[in-house]
């Protein structure tokens, strides 16, 4: 099929549109961004601008692949299934013709072609991004039951114990930070960060699921803000912050307390009004696009951790109940 730059440009402009249709709303209703970040707990693997695309189309979506990759998988999209949009990176080749750059594709067939093929024609690669269609494990024929296999559903909430401790091996191994937990002297205070001197402090006098909360948000800040002292604003540190907790703790399966959906809006709002940018849409778009990026960074290596330390508390259960295991 001849590449059509007109079909192709006017899918790009819709697409775009819908993307900044989103990040106005979000500057205008910060509390909308909440089930957005929620939505990102299960798409952190595509960018910003692919992530908002797919939530325009299917909020619902959980787990989203290419055709050709769930085929890979042993899955068929079933029939009628309509896509999603998304951008795909492409690398077009252009050759100069005359001093003028042309499209490789377009030329095949001609004698420009021969002379291509025959190296006598200066050429270069530019990146540009193409729609393509990726779509939702529930538009596939895989099974509820394998469902586990791609998505991260959750710990148990008596996990949580084991969340912590893996956390905290997280921070010490990755981002050279010691977490202590201490009596704070308070019934408000749950924990904090100390700026640029890797120390996170957690209240003790909280139970599990308040301390693994106060955690997930403290290395928040460790992971966003220990090179960035300085440069942002208060606001703008502590949205920073609850957006990357809202997302971890959803992709950890904990629930996401009132107070932090809270005080994301509260400085959500703040941000925006402090910011003199003149578009302040884009200036929303990079703040987003930083929370996602780190999170796609370490939500992985996170996981690794607790796994690993939920891994070693079974095996000591093990031994438990057989004091002759491994004997």
């Amino acid at each position: 099929m001849k590449y059509d730059a007109e079909y192709y440009n006017q899918i790009r402009e819709k697409a775009n549109n819908q993307i900044l249709g989103i990040i106005k709303d979000y500057r205008e209703n910060p509390e909308h961004i909440i089930e957005y970040l929620q939505f990102c707990s299960k798409m952190y693997r595509y960018s910003l601008n692919n992530t908002i695309l797919i939530y325009s189309q299917n909020p619902n979506a959980s787990y989203v692949q290419s055709f050709d990759q769930w085929r890979k998988l042993g899955y068929s999209v079933r029939r009628g299934e309509h896509g999603l949009d998304v951008f795909v990176p492409v690398y077009i080749t252009y050759v100069k013709d005359n001093g003028q750059w042309r499209r490789l594709q377009d030329i095949k067939g001609t004698p420009l072609f021969k002379d291509y093929k025959e190296g006598r024609l200066e050429e270069k690669k530019q990146l540009s991004f193409k729609i393509g269609k990726t779509y939702d494990i529930s538009q596939t024929t895989c099974p509820l039951e394998r469902y586990p296999d791609f998505m991260m559903l959750g710990y148990k909430s008596d996990m949580h114990k084991e969340m912590i401790e893996g956390l905290v091996v997280f921070n010490r191994k990755y981002l050279k930070t010691d977490v202590n937990f201490q009596n704070l002297n308070s019934v408000t205070l749950k924990g904090y960060n100390v700026v640029g001197q890797h120390q996170i402090f957690i209240n003790n006098f909280f139970g599990d699921n308040e301390q693994l909360s106060t955690l997930i948000h403290e290395t928040g800040h460790q992971i966003l803000h220990q090179e960035a002292q300085g440069e942002k604003s208060l606001a703008q540190i502590e949205f920073e912050a609850d957006a990357f907790s809202i997302i971890c703790n959803n992709c950890l399966g904990l629930a996401i307390e009132e107070s932090r959906k809270k005080h994301l809006v509260q400085h959500g709002k703040q941000m925006i009004l402090e910011n003199t940018d003149s578009d302040k849409e884009e200036y929303l778009k990079g703040v987003l696009n930083n929370v996602l990026e780190m999170s796609k960074k370490h939500m992985e290596t996170m996981r690794q951790e607790i796994n690993f330390i939920h891994e070693k508390h079974r095996e000591k259960g093990k031994e438990k109940e057989d004091p002759n295991i491994n004997r």
